[in-house]
């Protein structure tokens, strides 16, 4: 039995954002600013939406911070990006739209990325970052929770917590992996399929002897 998972359970969702994050519908929603990600990448940012959430299945994803209550959504907006998301939930609920849907949630995510909600021009709330923009090509799913986490103390990074909670985030992101993206290994050969083929394709001592004695009647009289 496959040990079971601290912080992630796969749901529809997390489904979603997944394919969302590694088949370029992010990268179209954000016009090219969010590039499509590895799945290394994608699992690093999905493992840290399920720790900044408090939600294994990121079900439901309208969520406030338990503690403080600074937090909100997929992403824990504080602050200044709070108050955007706050006026754009609230637009988007009297529209009648679902904003606990991960559509919407990631829509919002790439949308704000972009600055469609900074609240003025030169005043952009996080993607004077270029967080997505400058991430590493090569990494562990762990190394992409720890960068895009990054610190409000370092002032790096995609979240900026005020307590990371790394190594959470660094197990998400395994699990999350580990679920999506764990290429099973080839197939051994059984030792009874290996037998066979070397019966099936062991040479017919009758075809041997009849191809040499017409290759040796061919060095004899190649024109013939």
């Amino acid at each position: 039995m496959a040990p079971q998972n601290r912080w992630f359970a796969a749901s529809g969702s997390t489904d979603y954002i997944w394919r969302a994050l590694t088949d370029g519908t992010v990268e179209r929603m954000s016009g090219g600013r969010i590039p499509r990600m590895s799945p290394q990448q994608a699992a690093g940012l999905l493992g840290s939406f399920l720790i900044e959430t408090g939600r294994k299945a990121l079900n439901p994803l309208d969520v406030i911070e338990k503690v403080a209550g600074k937090g909100r959504g997929l992403a824990q907006y504080t602050g200044p990006r709070r108050q955007a998301y706050d006026r754009a939930a609230a637009a988007a609920k009297a529209q009648g739209k679902d904003i606990n849907s991960p559509q919407w949630q990631l829509q919002y995510f790439a949308e704000e990325y972009t600055g469609k909600h900074d609240p003025a021009p030169g005043r952009s709330l996080i993607g004077w970052t270029r967080v997505f923009e400058q991430a590493p090509k090569k990494g562990t799913p762990q190394d992409f929770a720890r960068y895009y986490t990054g610190s409000a103390a370092e002032g790096s990074g995609y979240f900026r917590p005020g307590t990371p909670h790394a190594d959470r985030r660094m197990q998400a992101a395994q699990e999350v992996f580990s679920h999506y993206y764990n290429p099973k290994p080839p197939t051994a050969l059984k030792v009874e399929d290996a037998r066979q083929m070397n019966v099936d394709n062991r040479p017919n001592p009758v075809q041997m002897i009849q191809q040499g004695i017409k290759g040796a009647m061919d060095m004899v009289n190649p024109f013939d």
